[in-house]
This record gives structure tokens, C-alpha cells and sequence, in this order.
């Protein structure tokens, strides 16, 4: 199996990694970083950043401080400081947060919603 290194810098550690072969399915609460190279179905709520690897296929929400997709994501993403749809990245949803980056040949669908309170963080209030 070829290992793609992510061009990309975290600033924090990854502490969780879901492998290339792993599917899963729920709700993942984590205070550290994360990162999928996998498949998932469901809630990702992270207090670090989350990497999405090229070939990961997410449906489903994500609440991070940073967001750095290369695959798939389809549903909202809630963000405290940026995220950044890489090249070979794909989102179809919503996004609320502060800082959003684009590269060329990236893939978005949705509505961009900056400086506002996102809908998760209301349910929280």
C-alpha cells in the first residue's frame, strides 16, 4: 500500500487515525486532532483540527477548530478558525466558520456562512 503524505501542516498533533480500509459509522467526540483516510457515516465533533484524506468518503456533520479536506465530505461543517478544501477535495453542504480557502480544482456546493453563530452552536447556548 502507497502512503500519500498530506500537503498540508497541522498545527497540533494527530492523536486519532482511521485507517484506509475502515468504515465507520456514529458519533466521534474527540479533544485532539483526527484524521480519516476511511469511510464515515455520521457526527465528527473535534476540539483540534480534522484531516480528511484523499480517498475518505464522509456523510455527515463536522465541528472542528480547523477542517482540511482532500476527499469527500457531504453535509455541513462548523468551524472555529478555517478550513481548507485542498485540490482533490470535494464538500457538498453548509459551512460556518471564520476563514475558508479554496484551492484550484476543488469541488464546493453550499452556502458560506462567516462570522455568524452556526446552527450547532445555538443548540448549545
Amino acid at each position: 500500500m502507497k502512503v500519500i503524505k498530506p500537503d498540508y501542516h497541522l498545527d497540533d498533533a494527530i492523536q486519532t487515525i482511521v485507517g484506509f480500509d475502515s468504515v465507520l459509522e456514529g458519533v466521534v467526540n474527540t479533544e485532539a486532532s483526527i484524521r480519516l483516510e476511511g469511510d464515515f457515516n455520521g457526527e465528527i465533533r473535534s476540539q483540534g483540527s480534522v484531516f480528511i484524506g484523499h480517498k475518505s468518503k464522509v456523510k455527515g456533520t463536522i465541528s472542528a477548530v480547523r477542517l482540511i479536506v482532500q476527499g469527500e465530505i457531504i453535509g455541513d461543517v462548523d468551524v472555529v478558525e478555517s478550513i481548507e478544501i485542498m485540490r482533490t477535495g470535494k464538500l457538498i453542504g453548509d459551512i460556518y466558520g471564520k476563514k475558508l480557502i479554496i484551492d484550484e480544482g476543488a469541488t464546493f456546493k453550499g452556502n458560506v456562512n462567516m462570522d455568524v453563530i452556526s446552527p450547532s452552536k445555538i443548540k448549545e447556548a
